[in-house]
């Protein structure tokens, strides 16, 4: 038995695995396990279509392996924005097998093959599996609720704007309480509740407003604020853009055909929304974005208060 005056629940999140039949019966990978394995596959599939599933895709397609993926979305990321989405899918259908628009029917193994069925008769053989269709926090692994710490419908643990539990003296950050599942997040979480355990006097609230993400894979993929889809059913009266890379110069030298800036902006206040991007090096250049939005900046000022250099990538961002 372990007490302490103060406990904090960090123990993350676990793959979660889809219920389809024979899938329990066959040995797969998942995000905990795939990057240990000692040799690249011949053939993987994935399972899957978020982050995960796209950055490993890339990281196993890049290293040789024939990869499939497999998808209930017709569109890879459907988190993103709606074209940034569309258009990451044209151009991962170029680079992989894609199955979007369901799920197996059933998988089974043959000697050292897993065979993948659809309706219809269709099937895949793979080498190797990777089930990377999300995460689920680990609360209720931890049999949390015991001590009177509450559980959302979703399993995530209830925490308060200060991260405090409902029991005094217990906390909790990352994937187990906040369902961005964010690693910079988790940072930021856990900067505040050392200061609220020391400092309870003084207690502190994480801002989560302007929280980017980005996926790491080619093309990279990153995004905060709204998308357009949040916009239009939340009644916003709203203006955007897309600015491709191939117009500015880096864009044209990099001979750029895919890549592309969103921003979104209320019509009225001219307040950034949104920003997403798709491309060389999206997850820097959305940095941008962050602050603008952050800190309530307009699209006019973003524009055209600071200098961008000429010729660097960042005119994307400019001139969107």
């Amino acid at each position: 038995v372990i007490t302490g005056d103060t406990i904090v629940l960090a123990a993350g999140a676990r793959p979660r695995i889809p219920d389809i039949p024979g899938l329990a019966q066959v040995p797969f990978q998942t995000s905990d396990t795939i990057m240990r394995m000692e040799q690249v596959p011949a053939r993987l599939a994935v399972l899957g279509g978020g982050f995960i599933a796209c950055e490993m895709a890339h990281v196993f397609g890049s290293y040789g392996a024939e990869v499939t993926m497999i998808n209930r979305s017709e569109h890879l990321l459907r988190a993103e924005d709606d074209d940034v989405s569309e258009r990451f899918t044209e151009v991962f259908r170029e680079r992989f097998h894609l199955r979007c628009g369901g799920l197996p029917s059933r998988i089974h193994e043959v000697g050292e093959e897993i065979h993948i069925e659809f309706d219809g008769g269709d099937h895949i053989v793979v080498d190797e599996l990777l089930v990377a269709t999300g995460r689920i926090p680990n609360g209720e692994q931890l049999g949390v609720t015991q001590t009177g710490v509450e559980l959302d419908e979703d399993g995530y643990v209830v925490v308060d704007e200060h991260l405090r539990t409902a029991v005094d003296g217990i906390w909790a950050l990352g994937d187990i309480c906040n369902p961005m599942q964010l690693k910079h997040t988790a940072n930021a979480e856990t900067r505040v509740v050392a200061h609220n355990i020391h400092q309870p006097d003084d207690l502190q609230t994480v801002e989560y407003s302007g929280t980017p993400s980005a996926v790491f894979c080619d093309p990279q993929v990153a995004s905060v604020g709204l998308t357009e889809r949040d916009v239009k059913a939340a009644g916003i009266d709203y203006v955007c853009h897309s600015q491709p890379y191939a117009s500015t110069a880096y864009g044209w030298a990099m001979e750029d055909e895919h890549g592309f800036c969103k921003v979104i902006a209320d019509a009225k206040t001219r307040r950034l929304l949104g920003g997403h991007i798709i491309g060389h090096e999206a997850s820097i250049l959305i940095q941008q974005l962050v602050l603008g939005l952050r800190f309530g900046l307009t699209v006019d000022e973003m524009a055209r208060g600071p200098l961008y250099p000429h010729p660097a990538l960042s005119e994307v961002v400019e001139q969107a």
